[in-house]
């Protein structure tokens, strides 16, 4: 069942009391017995699950798109919310574009690390991210 990962999905609950949830399915977990996914990346257990079905292709071809006006990251959340969801960021140094498109792999009070490994300091550097702005 692993093959509903990343896919726009409806799942039905085995309950008539709760309404289906629908979104992208982020993660099988065998070992917890449940799947992770929906708009808040709800946790949803194997013993409540009914059916599972892939979204109409209509909804499903449909992508999200990046936001056009971006937000300056200052605190941490938001920057911890920067690796957890691989958004794509830009970097400016002073008025020029340092990196466009890199995505972030650890950050601590001072620094950043990039995915290439490149190691830049908070307060030298903007960090500039846009969300993703879904089609559903």
């Amino acid at each position: 069942m692993k093959h509903w990962i990343g896919r726009q999905v409806i799942v039905y609950s085995d309950t008539e009391h709760h309404p289906p949830i629908i979104g992208i399915l982020r993660r099988w977990d065998s070992s917890g017995f449940c799947i992770v996914g929906g708009t808040y990346n709800k946790k949803i257990y194997f013993r409540n699950i009914r059916k599972i079905e892939k979204v109409n292709g209509s909804r499903e071809s449909q992508s999200s798109s990046l936001h056009s006006v971006g937000y300056i990251m200052n605190t941490s959340l938001q920057f911890d919310n920067a690796i957890y969801f691989k958004s794509f960021v830009m970097i400016w140094n002073k008025d020029e574009l340092f990196a466009y498109g890199v995505t972030l792999m650890a950050h601590d009070n001072e620094t950043v690390t990039l995915s290439d490994d490149r190691i830049l300091y908070k307060d030298q550097f903007q960090f500039v991210v846009r969300s993703l702005r879904s089609k559903l």
